[in-house]
This record gives C-alpha cells, sequence and structure tokens, in this order.
C-alpha cells in the first residue's frame, strides 16, 4: 500500500445521491455510491470508514482491491488476505459501524 494517500470523497454533481473517491490527481477510486436504501441515510459515504481501517490498522482489503494493490505475487496471501472473504468481512464491519 502506498505511505502516503490522499483521497476525496464528494457528490457526483449531475446526482448528489451519488458519491465518488477521487485518488489525489483525479482519478476514481471505485464506482460511484449510494444508499442502496429507500431512505436517504448517508451510507454512500461509507467508504471513509474503509479510509479509516487503512489509516488506523493498516488494513482494507476493499481499498487494497480498489487501488489494484492485491498480492498475486503470493498466492495463498491473496486469496486469505486479499481476497472475497476479506472483503466481505470489512463490508460488514464498515455496516455495523455505520449503524
Amino acid at each position: 500500500m502506498p505511505r502516503r494517500l490522499v483521497v476525496a470523497l464528494a457528490p457526483v454533481p449531475a446526482d448528489p445521491r451519488r458519491v465518488i473517491g477521487l485518488v489525489e490527481g483525479g482519478a476514481p477510486l471505485g464506482n460511484l455510491l449510494g444508499d442502496n436504501a429507500y431512505d436517504d441515510d448517508g451510507y454512500r459515504w461509507h467508504d471513509a470508514i474503509h479510509l479509516g481501517h487503512l489509516a488506523v490498522l493498516g488494513w482494507s482489503p476493499v481499498l487494497r482491491a480498489l487501488l489494484g494493490r492485491k498480492r498475486k505475487d503470493s498466492p495463498v496471501i491473496d486469496d486469505v488476505e486479499d481476497g472475497g472473504r476479506a472483503i466481505v468481512i470489512e463490508e460488514g464491519i464498515a455496516a455495523a459501524v455505520f449503524d
């Protein structure tokens, strides 16, 4: 992972109910996010939790995947630490923290 990472989360001008992450320089980070709910609950901002995991814990399989930094050179680490199960666990933690 990069030692320094600047990311901005911003509403999409054409659709303020959607948020996009932008890496320093303006490259998009991931997809447009919405609340995926009937009520406007702000969940579209939950990538801030993933950024917190990375900044404080040094751990975010979600951001590792979005940044293209999965460790493909080690199949076991890629599978266990960067794979689908780790991503789903982090998304579950983010949902619980957000709630």
